[in-house]
């Protein structure tokens, strides 16, 4: 029916030899958009990455309470003490106080948002979660780059250097 071109032979080639580099560089990439939660699967990592904020101000608490307690032991072992020691004493407490009731406050924030994924309502999770986020000031997007996945924590053999 149709002659055979070299012309035509060649431009397919080349489409297929541009198509197949495009596919490879990412251009023809399907990653999902950040943010979009379709499945299961996408609020649940959401809520991994949101977890990671969490381990944070956990760290922090507790990094301080050792702080304030320190502070404490060696201020109420001392015969003399100074007011000025007591402040800092008091500066500390203080910090303490601050680091913990943000971590409970942003735990208290994310944990009703797990009843939007057993609801099977998953973009409203992954929305609670980016807003939560926004609030604290933390960047989800980024987190959940690093974090390893779901489907990667089926998988014995991630190496992805995640949280």
């Amino acid at each position: 029916m149709f002659k055979e071109d070299k012309n035509m032979k060649k431009t397919v080639f080349i489409i297929l030899i541009v198509g197949s580099i495009l596919g490879l560089s990412g251009c023809g990439n399907d990653e999902k958009e950040f943010g979009v939660c379709t499945t299961e699967q996408d609020a649940m990592n959401m809520m991994i990455a949101s977890q990671v904020h969490s381990s944070k101000l956990q760290k922090d608490t507790f990094a301080t309470t050792k702080v304030y307690q320190n502070a404490y032991d060696i201020n109420k072992r001392r015969k003399l003490k100074s007011s000025e020691e007591d402040k800092k004493v008091e500066v500390l407490r203080q910090k303490m106080n601050e680091a913990s009731s943000l971590w409970a406050q942003y735990t208290e924030d994310i944990s009703p948002i797990t009843r939007d994924i057993n609801a099977k309502e998953y973009q409203k999770a992954c929305d609670l979660y980016i807003e939560t986020a926004k609030k604290y000031d933390f960047d989800l997007k980024s987190a959940s780059k690093t974090t390893i996945t779901m489907d990667e924590l089926g998988d014995n053999d991630v190496k992805k250097g995640g949280e």
